[in-house]
């Protein structure tokens, strides 16, 4: 079992996965291997679907709806790397009707609208204030993750079309974002303050002259939020607020998917929690009917 999960870490760290994904997947099947052994099992083909619904009813007492899931979803995954691994030798238990995902209660995550994001950005003051005010409309406006934003160069971002290279996203994957030109105004006049800036520098600078870091960027929203008593959330309601927002507006889940740089449409999916209110706005502007009528 041991070597089994050490080929399957290999092969995520070699596919660049984030690191903090790879912790996950190492704490998961690190603690299923250790009870599997205890229960004395040896090798990954005696994992049947009664070990594995054993280890889950055991787990589940521990841990939260949320980590179980988290597990399920790790061991199906490692299991059906094995099965291809081996041709088929290995059959994944997982195939079986009888293993479910664990079901996880519904829970709304923040995300942070326009009209917020705006009032945050007016309480930015200080000597930063062009560099900050410019990184927080960039970070809403595109939806990248806060880690991307700090690693932009300045020849990333295409500063009249608003394309933006995203060398090195999650896992490592290249992307293209894009940015409205409100954000590109205000990213504009942060360079213009720096009067000279190198393509290859950071876009947005570090006192050092440096790239910013995320923990950083982190203090500094806490202390903006406290000034401006507005509070966004966190960095991920940035970007949840604006997948919401690029769907009420009339963008596509496909789209957005990609704009976001999900691997599956379905992770997408999970980031866009819209109310009843909401899902009539959308509705109304997209009747078949209504545009019929309109014609």
């Amino acid at each position: 079992m041991a070597a089994a999960v050490k080929i399957y870490c290999d092969a995520k760290a070699a596919q660049r996965v984030s690191l903090n994904t790879l912790r996950i997947i190492r704490r998961v099947l690190g603690d299923f291997s250790d009870w599997f052994r205890e229960q004395g099992g040896q090798t990954v083909g005696e994992v049947t679907v009664l070990v594995v619904q054993a280890y889950l009813q055991e787990k589940g007492r521990s841990v939260s709806p949320a980590t179980l899931h988290q597990c399920f979803r790790n061991l199906r995954t490692f299991s059906y790397y094995i099965e291809d691994l081996t041709d088929g030798a290995i059959k994944s238990p997982f195939h079986s009707k009888a293993l479910h995902a664990p079901k996880v209660p519904e829970k709304r995550k923040p995300a942070a609208d326009a009209g917020d994001v705006l009032g945050f950005c007016r309480a930015i003051s200080g000597r930063y204030a062009l560099r900050n005010r410019a990184f927080f409309l960039m970070a809403f406006d595109s939806g990248l993750r806060l880690a991307e934003v700090c690693a932009l160069r300045v020849c990333d971002v295409d500063l009249v079309t608003g394309r933006i290279d995203v060398l090195n996203g999650k896992g490592g994957k290249y992307r293209v974002a894009f940015v409205s030109s409100v954000a590109l105004r205000a990213v504009r006049r942060y360079l213009a303050e720096r009067s000279v800036a190198v393509e290859t520098e950071p876009l947005f600078m570090a006192e050092s002259g440096g790239f910013l870091t995320t923990q950083g960027m982190q203090a500094i929203r806490r202390k903006i939020e406290a000034r401006a008593g507005v509070k966004l959330g966190g960095f991920h309601a940035l970007r949840r607020g604006f997948a919401k927002e690029f769907l009420k507006n009339g963008g596509d889940l496909v789209t957005l998917q990609s704009l976001l740089g999900h691997a599956e449409v379905e992770t997408t999916r999970g980031y866009v929690q819209l109310d009843a209110d909401e899902l009539q706005t959308i509705y109304s502007r997209s009747s078949p009917l209504e545009k019929a009528r309109k014609r």
